[in-house]
């Protein structure tokens, strides 16, 4: 449990210390203003487990602190052969703006809810992961992602790898 908390800890100061310094950075507030920003991705996702491959969809929403960093509220539905997992996480997301091709580096912190026939169960979810955010237009990106998540409740634990192709649009960003 100390492990789980210290993990916790360190996803919110990840969040926080980067809100913290950039707001005592002196300077123009429209300069700190310009880094700040939305952003919103959707797309096909593909979570792979020990019962198989199960196909869905994802969805992002990141607010950026800085040109480098925010934080990130990540959501996924899926399905296969009666069951169907729902994901929900959080965490901080690091990114490295320059050029056409943004790489980017999460920590995620949250659950999975699954159904099968209408049975369900609920299970503490933590990982990470990162993708590549491809320019095509002034706002508008094309990203690759992938994800390692760990889920685990009182009957067992499970690893997953999940895959995502989607497009993303940022509001506000530079």
């Amino acid at each position: 449990m100390k492990v789980i908390a210290v993990f916790v800890l360190f996803c919110l100061l990840s969040v926080v210390a980067p809100a913290v310094v950039a707001s005592a950075q002196a300077g123009p507030v429209k300069s700190l203003q310009s880094t700040r920003g939305f952003e919103v991705s959707t797309g096909y996702s593909m979570l792979h487990d020990k019962s198989g491959v199960e196909h869905g969809i994802g969805a992002t929403a990141q607010y950026y602190v800085s040109r480098y960093a925010g934080a990130v509220v990540d959501m996924g539905v899926f399905r296969q052969r009666g069951m169907t997992a729902y994901l929900y996480s959080g965490g901080p997301q690091f990114i490295y703006r320059e050029g056409p091709v943004q790489p980017f580096a999460r920590i995620l912190v949250g659950g999975l809810t699954g159904t099968y026939h209408g049975n369900s169960a609920h299970a503490f979810m933590y990982g990470g992961g990162g993708g590549v955010d491809v320019k095509l237009a002034r706002n508008l990106y094309l990203r690759a992602s992938e994800d390692f998540l760990h889920a685990s409740n009182n009957n067992g634990a499970g690893n997953s790898g999940r895959l995502g192709l989607g497009i993303t649009y940022r509001i506000g960003t530079e």
